[in-house]
């Protein structure tokens, strides 16, 4: 299982911190988070277990105020929601983050 640090601010493609509506950084919680309880357009609607399971890592990441470590399956689920959510940037820095071995 891979530690995870969520409130870490999510850079732009220079490196530079991706700024919310506020000003203030958005963090990769933010971008997770939104991800997994947005409604997405899927080829498969997802299942009412299914979308309890991504309240539930939602959850985990909001609360979180350490590193967390993340499953098999909630690596997997993340990279599925935010990879449909967002475009190249947040993706690739996501995936980055969750599953570095996917970058190589």
């Amino acid at each position: 299982m891979t530690k995870i640090l969520f409130s870490s601010p999510l850079k732009d493609i220079r490196g530079a911190d991706i700024p919310g509506d506020d000003g203030k950084p958005r963090t990769m919680a933010d971008f997770c988070i939104d991800a997994l309880t947005m409604n997405l357009p899927e080829p498969i609607p997802p299942t009412g277990e299914i979308k309890l399971k991504r309240f539930r890592l939602a959850e985990k990441i909001a609360d979180a105020i350490v590193a967390i470590e993340l499953t098999a399956e909630d690596t997997v689920m993340l990279k599925s929601v935010v990879g449909i959510a967002f475009g190249p940037l947040v993706v690739g820095r996501v995936y980055g983050a969750i599953d570095p071995a996917c970058l190589k």
